[in-house]
C-alpha cells in the first residue's frame, strides 16, 4: 500500500503511515525573503562577530581552520 511503511501489514493501524508534511509555495517564498533580509541587514551594520563560521554563507570551514591555525600560531611564538 503507498504511503505505509515497509514490512508492516496491518494498514488499519495508524501508527504505520508515514508522515507526509507539504508546506504551501507562498510559504517558501515568504522563508526565503525574510532570511535574505534578515541576513543583508545582518551583514550591513556588522551584527554577526568576526569569529561567527556557522550559518554565515560568507565564511566557511576553511576560513575556520585558517583562524584556528593564525591563533596557535600566535600563541606558540608567544612560548618560544
Amino acid at each position: 500500500m503507498p504511503g505505509t511503511k515497509p514490512d508492516k501489514d496491518d494498514s488499519l493501524d495508524s501508527s504505520k503511515y508515514l508522515i507526509i508534511s507539504l508546506v504551501n509555495i507562498g510559504g517558501n517564498v515568504l522563508e526565503k525573503f525574510l532570511i535574505k533580509r534578515i541576513m543583508h541587514h545582518i551583514h550591513k551594520y556588522g551584527y554577526l562577530n568576526d569569529n561567527q563560521f556557522g550559518f554565515n554563507c560568507q565564511k566557511s570551514t576553511t576560513d575556520a581552520n585558517k583562524a584556528m591555525k593564525q591563533f596557535i600560531e600566535i600563541d606558540w611564538m608567544k612560548i618560544e
